[in-house]
């Protein structure tokens, strides 16, 4: 086991931050202390990430203290809180692809010793090094490895690994499961268990109240900005929580039955795709998928088994080998994106900062990506500023994308207000089949019922949905046919009749080949 660190006291009193005028975050206060695991628990927009990214030394406070070990600290760069012990974990990874697991750990931080050794035997002792603190804290990566190799749940231990060996004694995890496959989160939560028996301090920032419940000593509860409650959480109840978190409002019911309706044509047909991954090898062997009106298609499947390819290439964003794409009765497998959006597709994708939205534009000009070259946003090449912003406003009440003001960028809002945003510029669009990939990944309980209600009415409006969701639960409530997708390849299909969890959660696993001819898809046209 690793060695404990000293104890570890933190108070934060009266913090507050506010952007072009907006507070983020107003008068927070909580304390934390050594061996305890501290939930930070609220929807969407609540401001639980401003707040720990001022404790990250990533904004800077407008007012109110920050102490540690009863010093106030005042903190100017992520520099400065890792120097103090404070490491945060942000839902976006903070990686170099081409780098080797060990290579990021230690860019931009000289690891003790390493001015006496060069070469080759730096280079070990990294390794070395970088292995230990791995199999201390349960974190089973290969220091070696290329990041681009890596699942989705390795490369969040690489970045937490990056943390502890810089000495963080508190360390932030920001959403942490937001990106994991439940055997992912089972793993992590038993590192993180590890760190806090010896020693160390953890936040758990999350908007998941089964989450908080179940993997925290002490919880804090904070809505639009503020303090609403806080306690020891073996004292809470999950209908406590929902009152702090949403107050008297209503919280969409995500559990009503929905009725299926009759599927139409086909407007999404994928036919014999196979796709190369990153890595040069086959990530999608020879996938095929028909998506009719009136329906929504389900994909489940552990994250790395060719999901995220499949749905790149549909949208062409990838390019694949063999197979071909048709949608809406239009073949376009050699189109470009926007050509493929003109055909009738729309795409929400996993990557809403990176893929989805352009950050460091504002509202208005990410909701205007798709129709800026032509009326009423457009004339004879020039913008047409006015009939944007009305756009954009419009838009904004109608899917409620909350924290957008005129002229901030869009890297200012929370994840479930991207999501919103998404939706607002996809959906009102022309289109016939919208591909939807994890859609409600790290949204609150309201936000992900709202996506789903969203996804419903493109259904039950006459459209076709291909859903792809590592959250099987999800999947299963949604979809009228589920795929199950192991190894680049569909391994089972189901009607939603004959969709059971076990089998289907069999096949994802691989513990079952899909070979026995038992799936039933009906005539959905999946093989």
């Amino acid at each position: 086991m690793p060695t404990e660190p000293r104890p570890v006291s933190l108070q934060v009193r009266e913090l507050s931050k506010s952007f072009y005028g907006v507070p983020a975050v107003d008068g927070v206060g909580f304390d934390l202390v050594g061996g305890e695991i501290h939930g930070l628990l609220g929807e969407n927009g609540a401001g639980k990430s401003t707040l720990c990214s001022m404790l990250a030394g990533l904004y800077r406070p407008d007012s109110g203290h920050i102490l540690l070990d009863g010093e106030e600290l005042h903190l100017r760069s992520p520099d400065d809180a890792a120097a103090h012990g404070i490491g945060m974990v942000y839902q976006h990874f903070r990686l170099v692809d081409s780098f080797t697991v060990a290579e990021n750990i230690v860019l931009g931080h000289r690891a003790p010793g390493s001015a006496r050794a060069s070469g080759r035997r730096a280079r070990r002792e990294l390794d070395e090094r970088v292995a230990q603190l791995a199999d201390d804290y349960g974190l089973e990566v290969h220091p070696t490895a290329p990041v681009w190799q890596l699942s989705v749940g390795e490369r969040q231990r690489v970045e937490i690994l990056k943390q502890l060996y810089r000495g963080a004694r508190i360390l932030i995890l920001d959403e942490p499961t937001a990106v994991l496959a439940p055997h992912e989160s089972d793993r992590l939560f038993e590192a993180v268990r590890r760190m806090v028996e010896t020693g160390h301090a953890v936040v758990l920032v999350s908007h998941k109240m089964q989450e908080i419940l179940g993997h925290t000593d002490r919880v804090t509860v904070l809505r639009s900005g503020r303090n609403v409650g806080e306690g020891a959480t073996d004292t809470l109840t999950p209908a406590m929580l929902a009152t702090m978190m949403f107050g008297g409002t209503h919280v969409p019911d995500d559990d009503i039955a929905h009725e299926p309706n009759e599927p139409g044509e086909p407007v999404l047909v994928v036919d014999g795709l196979r796709v190369a991954g990153d890595h040069g090898r086959a990530a999608v062997d020879g996938v095929t998928v028909t998506v009719r009106r009136h329906e929504i298609v389900g994909v489940a499947g552990v994250a790395g088994n060719g999901q995220r390819e499949l749905h790149e290439a549909i949208a062409g964003l990838r390019p694949f080998s063999d197979g071909s794409i048709t949608i809406d009765g239009h073949e376009c497998s050699r189109t470009s994106p926007r050509q493929r959006h003109e055909a009738g597709l729309a795409y929400v994708p996993e990557d809403r900062l990176g893929t989805g939205l352009a950050p460091g534009l504002t509202i208005e000009h990410n909701i205007a990506l798709r129709s800026f070259a032509r009326r009423p946003h457009s004339r004879a090449g020039w913008l047409n500023t006015r009939a944007i912003e009305a756009t954009s406003s419009r838009l904004v009440a109608d899917f409620d994308v909350r924290g957008a003001r005129p002229g901030m960028p869009v890297s200012f809002m929370s994840g479930g207000n991207l999501q919103k945003a998404i939706l607002a510029r996809e959906l009102t669009e022309h289109h016939e089949v919208l591909v939807a990939a994890a859609p409600t990944r790290g949204l609150d309980i309201a936000a992900a019922a709202a996506v789903r209600t969203q996804l419903r009415a493109e259904r039950d409006g006459g459209r076709g949905v291909l859903l792809f969701s590592e959250d099987l639960a999800e999947v299963l409530e949604l979809s009228d046919v589920v795929v199950v997708m192991f190894k680049g390849r569909v391994v089972g299909t189901f009607d939603r009749a004959g969709a059971d969890p076990e089998r289907i959660g069999l096949l994802m696993s691989g513990a079952l080949d899909g070979s026995d001819g038992s799936s039933s898809a009906g005539d959905t046209g999946i093989a």
